[in-house]
């Protein structure tokens, strides 16, 4: 058994299939299949089975993922403590995001830090906060950002950014002489309007059906359901109703023109926004990905 092999194990554990895994680590999927074989061979049970285009671990591989992160933690530690770092820092750095922050954060903070590190490698993985915060809690990553904030004691946070969000709507005569009149708008005038909103459990989407109650005095149902943002983007551009989403969205698109921005008139604490990065305090970062924290809380953290 050598550290090839559990990390490869580790990498298609956290990756969730050998062909991510492979693009992740800059291997072959042979490469990282013959690993994972080797090692089950010494151990003498099947750790992961290919199930479709991912896999999932069987309970001996669930049960040996625990002991492979101790002594893949325990060597980071070692070769931090006494060896020499040269050969851990050019690792590629595993990155966990939700949307908005992957869209229209990353690329910035990435940007910045390759100015420092041009050598510096990136997986990224976009998928929303929940799972991002899921993952990080069970060591399946070491660094996500998230557009929410828990309470969980292994995880620590750093604040990098803060967003309102703002009303959209289509780019037709009525909403243009809005646009003429007052660069705001309120819920009240878009009361008769159809919403289009995020999937359910959505705060904006609640507090947005029930403004629009309490101002109609009936219940208005969300005229479309999408999760996903770009789409709702061209929903509204096409005329299919208003929304709500990131400020920092909406800003990226301001060249383009598809829609029209209006800023709200009311103050909902609901809508405003919040991204972190957060990190689990009780695994050891490999050195790669400890500097890349270490740079995103020095140039981009802001206070609470």
């Amino acid at each position: 058994m050598d550290f090839k092999q559990i990390e490869a194990f580790i990498n298609v554990m956290q990756y969730g299939s050998f062909s991510k895994a492979a693009d992740a680590t800059f291997l072959t999927q042979p490469t990282i299949s013959t690993h994972i074989k080797s090692l089950e061979d010494e151990l003498g049970v099947t750790l992961i089975r290919r199930k479709g285009r991912g896999s999932e671990p069987t309970k001996e591989g669930l049960e040996f993922y625990k002991y492979a992160m101790d002594m893949v933690h325990t060597r980071e530690s070692a070769i931090e403590r006494i060896g020499n770092r040269n050969d851990q820092e050019d690792r590629v750095i595993n990155i966990l995001t939700s949307s908005v922050p992957g869209t229209y954060l990353l690329p910035a903070i990435i940007q910045a830090y390759q100015q420092e590190k041009p050598d510096a490698r990136f997986y990224i993985q976009q998928s929303d906060s929940a799972q991002v915060w899921d993952d990080i809690t069970h060591q399946k990553g070491e660094i996500g950002f998230v557009g929410n904030m828990k309470k969980i004691s292994s995880i620590e946070s750093c604040l990098i950014c803060r967003d309102e969000s703002v009303v959209i709507t289509p780019k037709n005569e009525k909403y243009l002489q809005l646009k003429a009149a007052s660069d705001k708008i309120s819920l009240k005038q878009l009361a008769e309007e159809n919403f289009i909103g995020r999937e359910e459990g959505s705060a904006t989407r609640m507090a947005v059906e029930n403004e629009l109650k309490a101002i109609s005095g009936k219940a208005r149902r969300t005229c479309i359901i999408v999760d996903d943002l770009e789409t709702i983007k061209r929903m509204v551009a096409h005329g299919c109703g208003f929304s709500i989403i990131s400020g920092i969205s909406a800003e990226a698109d301001k060249e383009h023109g598809d829609y029209l921005v209006f800023p709200l008139v009311e103050e909902y604490p609901e809508f405003a926004r919040r991204f972190y990065m957060i990190f689990n305090k009780e695994i050891h970062m490999s050195p790669a990905a400890g500097k890349f924290k270490t740079f995103v809380a020095r140039r981009f953290a802001i206070q609470e």
